[in-house]
C-alpha cells in the first residue's frame, strides 16, 4: 500500500483505474489486499489464489477475473472455487476461468488470454 501511496504522490495516476494481479502467493495476496482495502482498486486478477470467504464480500464491487488450474497441486483449485462462490452469493462483480487440464501454472494460459486485456481496460 505504500508503494500505490508513493506512485499517487508522484505519477498521475487515474485512482478510478488502479489494478493488481498476482499469481500462487501473489494471487492469494491479490484476494488478500482487495478484501481489505476494496476501495483502493478498480479491478484485481488472482491467479490460482485463495483466501478468507468471508472478508471478501467487502470487494463485491472490484471487478475480479480469476483463473486457476483444475490440477493444481501446490494451491488447490478449491481456493479460487470457494472465494469465487463466496462473491456470487454477495453478488459480487466476479468472472472466474478454470483450466481442467492445467496444473499450478494457470498464469501461463491466463495472461496469455487476449480478452484479459480488453476485460480489463474497457
Amino acid at each position: 500500500m505504500e508503494l500505490i501511496d508513493q506512485m499517487k504522490s508522484e505519477f498521475l495516476i487515474d485512482e478510478n483505474r488502479v489494478y493488481i494481479m498476482g499469481q500462487s502467493l501473489g494471487g492469494i495476496g491479490v484476494w488478500d489486499i482487495i478484501a481489505k482495502r476494496p476501495n483502493i482498486f478498480a479491478a484485481g486478477i488472482p491467479v490460482c489464489g485463495m483466501g478468507n470467504t468471508e472478508r471478501i464480500v467487502n470487494a463485491q464491487r472490484v471487478a475480479l477475473w480469476a483463473f486457476h488450474g483444475a490440477m493444481d497441486a501446490t494451491i488447490p483449485v478449491a481456493g479460487s472455487r470457494e472465494m469465487v462462490t463466496s462473491l456470487e452469493v454477495a453478488k459480487g462483480n466476479i468472472r472466474y476461468t478454470e483450466y481442467p487440464d492445467v496444473g499450478h501454472n494457470s498464469w501461463e494460459r491466463a495472461f496469455a488470454d487476449p480478452r484479459l486485456p480488453q476485460w480489463l481496460f474497457f
